[in-house]
């Protein structure tokens, strides 16, 4: 367990140098963001070097630093800091599995929380960056291969790995960190739809008042289906309308999406209702994907259900 220490420590110390490469580009204008992002890093290390201290009686020394390739591109950089953060919290959730008394574990699933919500911080920086290849063809809200230089060809990831991807997918979309102590029901399944190229890995997590469903395909590790619902909710009487609904989602995805809402464009012709008893539950809206000639697809966008009786997103799932 002592690796694993030096291991995670060694990965901050590189995000550390990922961090003062961006914060020395004088083209960069999100200065004041990633300046929070370096001190939180610098006091989680610090954290970890106490915890060290105090677990085995002695000084955490690194007797090497791994190497790290710092490109020069801002979007590689980004998917370096993404790929460290990933394993970052893998290693946090595997040490948080020993058995640590209660102040010990409070401690590491606060640092794993903290580095949910830099993941959440990246993620927005990764949105709000110039590319030339702004427009994609294709929406994925959580894709490793781009996001995390993971190539699924050379290197497959774990369901471990897909697992963690998945809840960090709900702490982005759902604003809800996830912990092994919080949940009390969990596991996966597999589904391959009559055709292997459709495969993919459904994730459910049960916590004491709420349920999560996260779909990854197993190709290319797109997150393309995500669903809560919460246990004891507090209804709204009566429901909202479909206006109100519609706003909300308006809303919510232009906080999630940052400028990539900009790509959809709202289905006019779609829209489903249900019911019980002719009272509306849910709303279910459809944005349709535009290309980079403002042409609209049909084919490609975003499903999105809202609760009309206890107001929250229910549902996103890709066309």
């Amino acid at each position: 367990m002592k690796n694993m220490f030096i291991s995670i420590v060694q990965k901050c110390i590189c995000v550390d140098f990922l961090l003062n490469a961006l914060l020395r580009s004088n083209s960069y204008n999100y200065f004041t963001l990633l300046s929070t992002i370096k001190e939180e890093n610098l006091r989680n290390i610090k954290i970890i070097c106490y915890l060290y201290e105090y677990l085995f009686k002695d000084v955490l020394v690194l007797d090497n630093i791994s190497s790290i390739k710092i490109d020069k591109l801002h979007e590689n950089r980004f998917n370096s800091l993404l790929e460290l953060y990933l394993k970052i919290i893998s290693e946090l959730n595997t040490i948080y599995n020993y058995n640590f008394n209660f102040f010990y574990r409070q401690i590491v699933r606060s640092l794993t929380n903290s580095y949910f919500n830099l993941v959440s911080s990246i993620h927005y920086l990764c949105y709000t960056q110039p590319s030339d290849n702004h427009y994609r063809n294709k929406f994925s809200f959580f894709k490793p291969d781009e996001n995390y230089g993971i190539g699924k060809k050379s290197n497959e990831l774990t369901v471990d790995e897909m697992r963690n991807i998945a809840a960090i997918c709900i702490n982005i979309f759902f604003d809800y960190s996830l912990s092994d102590e919080d949940i009390y029901n969990g596991g996966y399944e597999v589904f391959f739809e009559n055709d292997t190229e459709n495969k993919f890995y459904q994730f459910f997590f049960k916590c004491n008042d709420i349920f999560f469903k996260v779909r990854i395909l197993s190709k290319d590790y797109t997150v393309f289906y995500m669903y809560q619902s919460l246990d004891n909710p507090l209804e709204i009487s009566p429901s909202i309308t479909k206006d109100d609904a519609k706003v909300f989602a308006d809303s919510y995805l232009k906080e999630k999406l940052k400028d990539d809402f900009n790509k959809l464009i709202f289905d006019k012709d779609y829209l489903n209702i249900y019911s019980y008893m002719n009272i509306p539950e849910s709303y279910k809206f459809k944005y349709n994907f535009k290309d980079e000639n403002a042409k609209t697809n049909f084919n490609k966008g975003i499903y999105i259900s809202i609760d009309a009786k206890n107001f929250f997103v229910q549902e996103i799932s890709l066309l």
